[in-house]
């Protein structure tokens, strides 16, 4: 079983700390779900000198530093001075004064899964990021002293201290909304003890509610492909897009229980693999860590088509 190193830590439970997907105004591309990053037309660079470049991300909605001066940064729910959260609040980069600390979901839509050296993002337009571990907004479901980081060496998300003295900050801004339905059925209507599709209105994405299978990586494909449910086209999910459905506020499960039953307390296959090598990428509902798998275990799976089919 392969897996990507992680910061261990120990701690009681006694804080819990609420943060949102990050959720936008508009569905992203579905593009933006895809393993790499060298899209057509995605990336726009905007201002007038580098210190003030602001990338614009076509495919997303979002807005990032292209380069920051933060340095090493902790986290912080108060944005304390020096923090994370500190930075982002301050920062008025292209006479912007919303910028933010990105969610996970947020961050890895930067990861370019198709690269195999370090820093795997796209090159042509983040070529200066040093730092592979950057703060996410979300702390660690009940526990006090831990947050969650995204790793660009790796593509896993990790948590550490609060205090870790190396992960640093990308500031994003971006219009964000929490709709008070995010999840419906295939019909766009309310969800019933029938419903069989899940509709995801944030993303646009629409996912089978209730597993059935555990396979290895080429049977979980197959299965997805001849999967009869609706007159629909089917496909193991992407990394970036199964992330999507993990909830951080939570734990045992880390999504929303109520809309997808039955959710097993394990990690769940997708269709990225890891460096060209025997790996794949996987999405824990019991933590939501992101790590990866060889593609012989046997693991759950949760089959995925585009909304518009």
């Amino acid at each position: 079983m392969g897996k990507v190193f992680k910061f261990k830590v120990f701690l009681v439970n006694v804080l819990y700390f609420s943060s949102s997907f990050g959720l936008l105004a508009q569905p992203w591309n579905y593009s933006a779900y895809e393993d790499g990053t060298h899209q057509s037309g995605r990336y726009a660079v905007e201002g007038e000198s580098q210190n003030s470049f602001i990338v614009q991300d076509h495919f997303t909605g979002l807005s990032w530093e292209q380069s920051n001066t933060a340095g090493n940064v902790f986290w912080s729910s108060t944005a304390a001075r020096g923090s994370a959260q500190s930075y982002c609040s301050r920062l008025r980069k292209g006479n912007y004064s919303d910028w933010r600390v990105p969610s996970v979901t947020e961050l890895q839509s930067l990861m370019d899964y198709t690269r195999i050296n370090a820093p795997m993002t796209n090159q042509e337009i983040f070529s200066d990021q040093a730092n592979p571990l950057y703060w996410a907004s979300a702390a660690r479901a009940n526990l006090s002293r831990v947050a969650w980081v995204f790793d660009f060496k790796s593509g896993s998300s990790i948590y550490v201290l609060l205090k870790h003295p190396d992960v640093s900050v990308h500031c994003v801004r971006g219009e964000s909304m929490q709709p008070s339905e995010r999840y419906v059925d295939e019909q766009n209507g309310l969800i019933t003890e029938t419903t069989k599709q899940i509709k995801d209105r944030v993303t646009g994405l629409v996912w089978e509610r209730t597993p059935k299978r555990v396979c290895n990586w080429e049977m979980a494909k197959q299965y997805c492909h001849n999967l009869a449910l609706g007159e629909y086209q089917w496909h193991l999910p992407s990394i970036k897009a199964l992330t999507t459905l993990v909830d951080y506020s939570r734990i045992r499960p880390s999504i929303n229980s109520d809309v997808f039953l039955k959710t097993r307390l394990d990690s769940y296959l997708s269709s990225t693999i890891f460096k060209n090598t025997r790996l794949v990428w996987t999405a824990s509902f019991m933590s939501g860590d992101l790590d990866t798998e060889t593609k012989m275990e046997n693991l759950p799976v949760r089959c995925v088509r585009t909304g518009d089919e």
